[in-house]
C-alpha cells in the first residue's frame, strides 16, 4: 500500500504541476481557463464514449446487416438449388422407367418375335399398365429399326388407350430417332423440349414434351429400335409453380444457350411456355449475369435492383450432357426489406446515442472544472515541493475527499518514503528467492501430478475388480463343484470326459483370470513356472479357431520347434494370447488373415522369445495407437478397456516387452518378447 501511496503522490505532483503551468500561462483570462478545461472534458468524454460505441454500432450494424443479406440470399439459393435437384429426381426415375421398358421380358420376347401376335398383346398390356401408373407420360411407343411404330400408348388427361396398328406412324426421320439409335445399352437420350408433332404437323392444342428413349437390343445384341417416352412438360412447369413466389418475383426456365424455355411472373399474366421464342436472358440480363447463369453452376446475381438465383438441372444425358438452368428472380428491395428496416433503427439509435453523449459530456465537464479552478491555487505550493501548506476545499463531493486525503499523504510522505524503499528491496530479494525455488520445484510437481492421476486409475480399477471378483468368482466355484460331482457320481468316459476335463481346465483359467484383474490395481507376489510358449499357442488356437472360421477367418501358424520354454504362468501366458487373437478376430468382421509366428530368430536378441500375432483388420489410428494400453480406453462400444491394459501388465512382470505398429485401414501388428528360461 505504501508503494502505491508514493507512486500516487508522485503521479498527482506531476499531473498539478502541468495543471498550474497551464492556468499561469492563461492567468489574465480566467473565463477562457474555466472554458479551455471544460472543452477539453467534453472532448475526452466524447471520445470515451462516443467513440467506442460509434465504432461498436457501425461493426454491429455491417455484419448484422451482412448476416441478413447473406441469409436471405443462402434462403432464396437453397430453394432454388432443391427445386432443381426434385426436377433432376424426376428425370432419373424417367430413364429408370425406359430401361426397365427395354429390357422387360415382354420386349425381349417381341423383338425375337416380331410378327407373334400373343407377345404384341402382351407388350401393349405391359406399356398400358405403365401408362396408367405414370400419368405424366403423354406417349409410350416402341419404334423399330427402321423407324416405324410398332406398339405405341397414349394418354389423354383422363385414361390411357393403345393406339390402333392403322394409326401408327412412321418416325425414321424425326431426330430424336436418329439420335436415340446412336446411343449404346444402357445410355439413355434427352430430347430438347420442344412442340410435339403428328403426321408431319405440330399437334393443336400445342402439347410441349420432352422425350426419354434408349435403343433396344435382340438376344444376339442387335438393335432392333428405341422405347422412348414423352414427358408431358406442363407436370416439370407445375414443378416449378409450386415454389415459393412471392409478389413481385419471377421464374424462368432456359436451356443452356440462354433461351426462355418458360417465364413464369407472379405479379403479371406472363405465365407459361415460351417454345420457338429467339428471345433470351440477354435480353434482360447483362452479359456477366448471362455468363454466370449458364455456367452450369449453382448460384446468385446480385444486380442494382434485383436477386437472380440460379441452378441447372441435368436431364441426365451422358453423351449430349444438355442441362437446363431454372432461375429465380426477386426485386432487391423486397429481399431486403427487413434489412432497410433495421439500418434505419440502427441509425435512429446511432443519432440518440451521439447526442446524449453530448449533453451528459457538457453536464459533467461543468460539474468537475468549478472545482479543479479552485484548487490550482493551493496545489501551487504542493507542485513547488512545499508540503508544509494545507489544502482547504469544501465541496462536499470526492474532491473534497481527496483534498483531506491529499492532505494526510503528505504528512506521512516523509516519514515513509525511506521505510518503503528498504521494504521494496527486501521484498524484490524475497521474490527473487521465491521465483527459484518455485521453478525448482514445478518439475517435481508436474511427476507428483502424473502420480495422483496413475493412483486415481488404478484405485477406480480396484474397487471395479472388487465387485467382479466377487460376482463371478462365486458362481465360478459353484460350477467347478458341480462338474466334480457329476465326475464322482457316473465318471464319463472317452470324449465326454475329455470335453469335461476341458470346462474344467477353462472354469480354472476363467478363475485365475479374475484373480489377475482383481489383482491388476492391487500388485502381488506374481507366480511364475516354466512354460512352454509353443503349447500355449496351440491350446489358445483350439479355442478360437472356431470363432475365427464362422467370420472367414484364415490362421496363419507359424510356430517354432526350438526351445521355446520362458518363466512364466502358463494361464497368464494363455490370458495374453487370448485377449490378442480375440482382439484380432473382431476387428475382421468380415474375414481376413491372422498370421502366428513364434521362435527364437525373429527376435534381435537371442535369449528372448519373439512371438509376433498379425491381422488384416481395421487398423489403429496414429491418434488412438498411444492410448491402447491405458485402463478403460477402448474403441468398441461393449469393451472394457482394460484387456491390452492386462496384456501388458503380464508381459512386465516376467520381464519381457510388448509392441504394436498399426495404420487405419492396414491391420495390426503386436509383437511379444519373453526372456528364455
Amino acid at each position: 500500500m505504501s508503494v502505491s501511496v508514493i507512486s500516487v503522490s508522485k503521479n498527482l505532483t506531476l499531473t498539478l504541476s502541468s495543471l498550474t503551468l497551464t492556468l499561469k500561462i492563461g492567468m489574465n483570462d480566467k473565463s477562457a481557463i474555466q472554458l479551455s478545461i471544460r472543452a477539453k472534458l467534453v472532448i475526452a468524454l466524447l471520445l470515451l464514449a462516443v467513440v467506442p460505441v460509434s465504432i461498436g454500432g457501425a461493426y454491429a450494424v455491417h455484419y448484422s446487416i451482412k448476416a441478413l443479406e447473406d441469409t436471405a440470399l443462402h434462403h432464396l439459393e437453397y430453394e432454388v438449388s432443391s427445386k432443381a435437384s426434385d426436377i433432376e429426381k424426376f428425370l432419373n426415375t424417367v430413364h429408370n422407367d425406359v430401361l426397365y421398358l427395354s429390357q422387360s421380358s415382354g420386349i425381349r420376347g417381341f423383338v425375337d418375335n416380331a410378327k407373334s401376335l400373343r407377345l404384341r398383346n402382351i407388350l401393349e398390356e405391359e406399356y398400358l399398365a405403365f401408362s396408367k401408373s405414370r400419368s405424366y407420360y403423354y406417349q409410350i411407343r416402341y419404334i423399330n429399326e427402321k423407324g416405324n411404330e410398332v406398339i405405341r400408348v397414349d394418354f389423354d388427361g383422363k385414361s390411357s388407350f393403345v393406339v390402333p396398328s392403322e394409326r401408327l406412324q412412321f418416325k425414321g426421320d424425326r431426330y430424336y430417332f436418329t439420335e436415340a439409335m446412336k446411343y449404346e445399352k444402357g445410355q439413355c437420350y434427352v430430347s430438347p423440349m420442344d412442340l410435339n408433332i403428328e403426321w408431319g404437323k405440330v399437334e393443336l392444342p400445342h402439347k410441349s414434351v420432352v422425350r426419354v428413349a434408349t435403343a433396344v437390343f435382340d438376344s444376339k445384341g442387335k438393335k432392333q429400335g428405341i422405347v422412348i417416352v414423352n414427358i408431358f412438360a406442363d407436370y416439370l412447369i407445375q414443378q416449378m409453380q409450386m415454389m415459393n413466389i412471392a409478389r413481385g418475383g419471377s421464374t424462368y426456365l432456359v436451356n443452356k444457350d440462354g433461351f426462355y424455355l418458360s417465364r413464369i411472373n407472379s405479379q403479371t399474366a406472363d405465365k407459361g411456355f415460351i417454345l420457338g421464342s429467339t428471345e433470351g436472358l440477354g435480353k434482360d440480363f447483362s452479359k456477366e449475369a448471362v455468363a454466370r447463369v449458364l455456367s452450369g453452376k449453382t448460384g446468385t446475381v446480385k444486380e442494382p435492383y434485383r436477386i437472380v438465383s440460379y441452378a441447372p438441372i441435368h436431364t441426365g444425358d451422358v453423351i449430349s450432357k444438355d442441362y437446363w438452368i431454372l432461375v429465380l428472380e426477386y426485386p432487391k428491395a423486397q429481399i431486403f426489406a427487413s434489412v432497410s428496416r433495421l439500418r434505419m433503427v440502427y441509425i435512429v439509435i446511432g443519432i440518440i446515442s451521439i447526442l446524449s453523449s453530448v449533453v451528459v459530456g457538457i453536464w459533467m465537464a461543468r460539474r468537475l472544472t468549478r472545482p479543479i479552478l479552485e484548487l490550482h491555487k493551493e496545489v501551487e505550493w504542493i507542485a513547488e515541493g512545499d508540503f508544509n501548506h494545507k489544502l482547504d476545499i469544501r465541496t462536499g463531493d470526492e474532491i473534497e475527499s481527496l483534498a483531506e486525503r491529499f492532505n494526510n499523504m503528505v504528512d506521512t510522505l516523509k516519514e515513509s518514503r525511506e521505510k518503503i524503499l528498504k521494504w521494496n528491496e527486501e521484498l524484490k530479494a524475497e521474490v527473487e528467492k521465491r521465483t527459484r525455488e518455485l521453478e525448482l520445484s514445478h518439475s517435481e510437481q508436474q511427476q507428483m501430478e502424473k502420480q495422483l492421476h496413475q493412483a486415481d486409475k488404478m484405485a477406480s480399477i480396484g474397487e471395479l475388480s472388487a465387485g467382479i471378483a466377487h460376482e463371478i468368482g462365486n458362481p465360478l466355484a459353484s460350477i467347478k463343484t458341480v462338474i466334480q460331482a457329476m465326475e464322482d457320481d457316473s465318471p464319463l468316459k472317452g470324449e465326454q470326459r475329455k470335453y469335461l476335463n476341458r470346462i474344467l481346465k477353462e472354469v480354472d483359467r476363467l478363475a485365475a483370470f479374475i484373480r489377475t484383474f482383481s489383482n491388476f490395481a492391487h500388485p502381488s507376489v506374481k507366480q511364475s513356472s516354466a512354460c512352454r510358449v509353443d503349447r500355449v499357442l496351440k491350446d489358445v488356437l483350439f479355442l478360437v479357431r472356431k470363432e475365427a472360421m464362422k467370420q472367414g477367418i484364415i490362421i496363419d501358424e507359424a510356430i517354432g520347434n526350438d526351445n521355446l520354454n520362458v518363466q512364466i504362468d502358463p494361464q497368464q501366458m494363455q490370458q495374453v494370447f487370448i485377449n490378442l487373437l480375440l482382439n484380432a478376430i473382431q476387428s475382421m468382421s468380415n474375414g481376413g488373415l491372422i498370421k502366428i509366428e513364434a521362435g527364437c530368430n525373429g527376435a534381435a536378441d537371442k535369449d528372448f522369445v519373439k512371438v509376433s500375432i498379425s491381422d488384416t483388420g481395421c487398423g489403429i489410428s496414429q491418434e488412438q495407437i498411444d492410448k491402447i494400453f491405458n485402463p478403460f480406453f477402448t474403441t468398441k462400444p461393449t469393451g472394457t478397456g482394460l484387456g491390452l491394459s492386462i496384456v501388458q501388465k503380464i508381459i512386465n512382470e516376467c520381464n519381457g516387452r510388448i509392441t504394436v505398429s498399426s495404420a487405419a485401414g492396414k491391420g495390426t501388428t503386436f509383437n511379444i518378447f519373453l526372456p528364455l528360461q
